[in-house]
């Protein structure tokens, strides 16, 4: 082997080395794309659940006439009928059925209490 021969197998090595580089980084950078695009897809479910649960809340209110919050969460809907929904859940179903009632602060307080207090009894 001469030594243009070793220099070109030098080159044709490093060559294949940096093409390896450039397919990993693009890999890893479609990994990367890959889990933002799962985090993506997690936040729009969560969302659209969030929408969906609103709109049984909103549908409670206006079409079944339930005028307490606990009747609309807890009977109602499945945000609070399998169990409790969460102090964010809680909170933005009380602010719909307070738009749809035209309850004040204190009503709507005192509604998000009693909830509470439903979901505290010990149960069987």
């Amino acid at each position: 082997m001469t030594e243009y021969e070793s220099i070109r197998d030098a080159a044709n090595k490093l060559d294949e080395t940096w093409t390896a580089f450039a397919l990993l980084d693009e890999s890893l950078e479609l990994y990367v794309v890959k889990d933002q695009i799962v985090a993506i897809e997690e936040r729009v479910r969560e969302a659209i659940e969030e929408m969906r649960s609103a709109a049984e809340i909103v549908y409670a209110a206006r079409r079944e006439m339930a005028l307490k919050l606990s009747d609309a969460l807890i009977r109602r809907t499945s945000a609070g009928s399998a169990g409790h929904p969460g102090s964010d859940a809680l909170e933005r179903a009380a602010a719909i059925m307070a738009r749809a009632h035209g309850w004040d602060t204190w009503r709507t307080q005192n509604e998000i209490a009693e909830v509470e207090a439903f979901y505290r009894l010990p149960r069987d």
